[in-house]
């Protein structure tokens, strides 16, 4: 187990260096359509709707009004679920995590 920890620093590291990326790159709006933050977290559109309707990240609609309209998710929200693995709203983060999530947005 010990020799596994290494291991597993360095995938994280390489996951938060890859978000740092993507985040001084490309995504420079605060708000992304389902297509841009599945590119964002790297997975299917399929995905990013299935952890939004499970809670796991936090959207908003495009027109609150009306509920079958788009999702526009929150750059800081996804970047704090890839850093914790929770919804950021649902489950509020720790001092140290915030900071590591406005560390990854300057």
């Amino acid at each position: 187990m010990a020799n596994q920890l290494p291991d597993k620093l360095s995938a994280i590291l390489n996951r938060l260096d890859n978000i740092e990326n993507l985040i001084r790159g490309e995504f420079n709006s605060p708000w992304m359509t389902a297509k841009e933050a599945a590119r964002f977290l790297r997975c299917s559109v399929t995905q990013v709707n299935r952890l939004a309707s499970a809670g796991l990240i936090p959207y908003s609609r495009q027109d609150s009004t009306a509920p079958k309209s788009a999702r526009l998710f929150n750059r800081r929200d996804l970047t704090a679920y890839l850093v914790t693995g929770r919804n950021p709203v649902k489950k509020p983060l720790s001092q140290a995590e915030r900071r590591m999530v406005e560390d990854l947005l300057k």
